[in-house]
């Protein structure tokens, strides 16, 4: 569990085939682990051309989806930190 952890403390861009592939641990404990310590998975793509009517839409989802990664990156430092890694 904790090497999961580490793992996408190292990597957050890390996929699910990429922990399964580098790790003893299945990608359905994998989906089971990661929620458990606030971690959520998502993929960002871009869906629509850039223009000047939905910036300001852009920039709250930015800011919204950097607190949200801080969250859960402080969340699982101090959680590694309260178990001694």
């Amino acid at each position: 569990e904790i090497g999961v952890l580490v793992m996408v403390l190292r990597n957050p861009q890390i996929s699910f085939q990429q922990i399964d592939g580098e790790s003893a641990i299945s990608r359905g404990s994998v989906l089971q682990i990661l929620p458990r310590y606030i971690f959520h998975l998502y993929h960002i793509s871009l869906r629509q051309d850039f223009d000047s009517t939905n910036f300001m839409n852009r920039v709250a989802f930015c800011q919204w989806a950097k607190k949200d990664i801080n969250i859960g990156i402080l969340t699982l430092k101090r959680r590694l930190s309260e178990n001694n890694v």
